[in-house]
């Protein structure tokens, strides 16, 4: 697969999405797991990124919608033009800026024509690597990211089900009423006075005949006008007693319960570890590794740096350092502690314009980048910066390099920022566009010393006053060329001159933007009559047309003059010679040889193709016509004819 962007690495993304139902028409009884159908779309995380180290450089910027949308076939599987799986730019370190970043997932799918959600997420995306199988360049790879083991899950086992205890009968003990629960409990017996009262009765007609029948007669009434209801039920602290309460009556009452809360259930079983084929807990990589049953926090995996003071001289490097280095005292070096622990970082930047260098050396017998490998490594330009990585098992410190923009690609040093108004003397920055106001008096703006090469500056004069704003080199710097001039001027109100550093000849390079009210932007300049080049080129007969004697050819009707011009010269010239004799050919003015002497030319046939010249001076006012006419031909004459014919209007 060639790269069409090199060096970009490309990730490898696949998945399979699958419906779960309970079971279709089919033969069994348990779920089936038929494919979706729909689309999955994939979107960088950031708007553009760079790619430096291209040849050219050039700048990405990732599309959405359509231009990163694929479907799924017939099985579920993510496909991108009918194969498997879908290429995507790797955000890697030294490839691309910013790198490190994800790419979100969207879906928009269905199941029988029915929507199916699947929340989106991110996922990050390695170098793929094909296995050494061509026709399943998938088995044996490194990178592949699977949509089944990326994406995430919830991590809750369940929610826990408190359940209280609940009355599932009623029955008489005596004269009170006893209420069975669904643990096999009972609650206390409750006395009803009625039923007492209808027992009393019962006992009393027992003593006499009489009495018993009417006894038991109000006793029968008594019972069978008896109604009970449920009234509220409060659920109580976890082993409290059950409770019950009867108002009301009579004939009917009503029972208000109070219920203990049930102890709280067995916690359920533990999620398990994600698999490729059993959802559960995922494992982090990277600064985020740990076990499975270890919650990761990214605040507490992460290496903090810790900037230092300004360096400007000899210093030795801690761990986790932020090193900012202004060398534009004099050169001077950093020395790394010697072997410290496995994946140890440092972080060095030079933040000064001068040339001078940030010596980065080693401690002990500790190299640089490979075994065998370089002892010290230099930053040179401003802004450049280096992050350190040390691997205890080889000795070794892995360099990663940093540089603004600006420096790393001259283009953009022309995206400059806008200063204040300055109205008086003032040292200007790299990048900057410095508006100045001199109505108060003429001052000075001085150039920064020897800074990076392309570096930009621009100065423009923003008064009508006649006061000068003078801009001054720095240090030894020149303007334009060697030895040249030690300042420039701006004098014109919206005067502005813009200047570009070469470091290699500490030049600086102005390029002049003129006011607009400068005097030559309204200066006409109209020119001197007869002083006007007005030369023309008269085709009198064509490049395949036959010249014959006496005719003016294919151009009969010649050239009408629109203003006045005094013609000086002609050179007749033809496409093919005649085969021997002369050529005879002259101009005339409104068919007339009137003033025309000097016009006529006699031309052998060996100078037909070269031509032949005449001169004189051959006066036409607006209006006139020229033509060119041959008068005669030799034998066997050849084809064309073209007068040049030079004046001035």
């Amino acid at each position: 697969m060639t790269n069409p962007l090199s060096p970009l690495k490309y990730g490898k993304v696949v998945g399979r999405l699958l419906a779960g139902v309970i079971d279709s028409p089919d033969v069994g009884e348990i779920p089936d797991f038929p494919p979706l159908s729909g689309r999955v779309m994939f979107t960088a995380s950031v708007p553009k990124f760079l790619v430096p180290l291209a040849v050219p450089p050039a700048t990405v910027a990732p599309l959405t919608d359509t231009l990163y949308m694929c479907v799924l076939d017939d099985e579920g599987f993510l496909t991108w033009r009918g194969k498997r799986g879908v290429y995507l730019a790797a955000p890697l370190a030294g490839t691309m800026n910013p790198s490190g970043w994800t790419w979100t997932v969207t879906f928009d799918l269905s199941y029988l024509g029915t929507p199916v959600r699947i929340a989106p997420f991110a996922i990050d995306v390695p170098e793929y690597i094909a296995g050494p199988d061509e026709d399943d360049p998938d088995e044996g790879s490194t990178g592949l990211v699977d949509l089944a083991l990326a994406s995430p899950v919830p991590s809750s086992p369940g929610n826990a089900v408190t359940r209280g205890l609940s009355v599932i009968s009623v029955g008489l003990d005596g004269n009170a009423l006893v209420f069975g629960l669904d643990d096999g409990s009972f609650l206390p017996g409750v006395e009803v006075p009625a039923i007492q009262a209808a027992l009393d009765a019962a006992d009393a007609a027992a003593a006499s005949e009489d009495a018993a029948d009417a006894s038991a007669d109000a006793a029968a009434a008594a019972v069978n006008s008896f109604d009970l209801d449920a009234g509220t039920v409060t659920t109580l602290s976890p082993g409290s007693p059950a409770t019950v309460s009867i108002h009301g009556g009579p004939p009917a009452w009503i029972a208000d319960f109070g219920i203990p809360q049930g102890a709280t259930g067995a916690t359920g079983p533990a999620a398990p570890d994600a698999t490729g084929s059993v959802k559960g807990i995922l494992q982090f990589g990277g600064d985020l590794a740990g076990s499975t049953a270890t919650n990761q926090t990214a605040a507490t995996k992460v290496d903090k740096f810790t900037p230092t003071a300004v360096k400007t001289s000899t210093y030795t490097a801690a761990v986790k350092d932020l090193i900012p280095a202004d060398a534009s005292g004099g050169g001077f070096t950093i020395t790394l502690p010697t072997a410290p622990a496995d994946k140890s970082r440092i972080y060095v930047k030079k933040i000064d314009t001068s040339a001078n260098a940030v010596t980065i050396a080693r401690g002990g017998t500790d190299v640089f980048e490979k075994a065998g490998g370089a002892t010290s490594l230099t930053l040179t330009l401003q802004f450049q910066a280096v992050l350190l990585t040390y691997d205890s098992t080889t000795g070794i410190w892995y360099a990663s390099y940093d540089l603004a923009l600006p420096t790393l690609d001259t283009r953009f040093a022309a995206l400059q920022l806008a200063t204040a108004v300055k109205t008086t003397t003032y040292t200007a920055a790299v990048g900057e566009f410095v508006p100045a106001d001199a109505s108060g008096g003429g001052f000075t703006i001085t150039l920064p010393t020897a800074p990076a090469d392309g570096a930009v500056v621009t100065v423009k004069k923003i008064d009508s006053s006649s006061n000068t704003v003078t801009v001054a080199r720095g240090g030894s710097d020149v303007f334009n060329t060697a030895g040249g001039a030690t300042s420039m001027s701006l004098t014109k109100q919206d005067q502005a001159q813009r200047y570009v550093y070469k470091a290699s000849a500490a030049i600086w390079y102005v390029t002049n933007h003129i006011s607009n009210a400068d005097s030559r932007l309204s200066d006409t300049r109209t020119p001197t009559t007869g002083t006007v080049p007005y030369d023309l080129s008269v085709v009198a007969f064509g490049k395949s047309t036959t010249r014959a004697g006496s005719s003016t050819g294919d151009f009969p009707f010649g050239v009408k003059m629109q203003r006045s011009v005094t013609f000086t010269s002609v050179t007749y010239r033809v496409n093919t010679a005649d085969a021997s004799g002369n050529l005879v050919v002259k101009l005339q003015k409104n068919g007339s040889d009137t003033g025309m002497t000097g016009s006529s030319v006699t031309i052998a046939a060996a100078s037909q193709v070269a031509g032949g010249t005449g001169t004189g001076t051959w006066s036409f006012a607006a209006g006139d016509i020229l033509t060119v006419v041959i008068v005669s031909v030799g034998t066997t004459p050849g084809t064309g004819l073209i007068a040049d014919i030079t004046g001035l209007a």
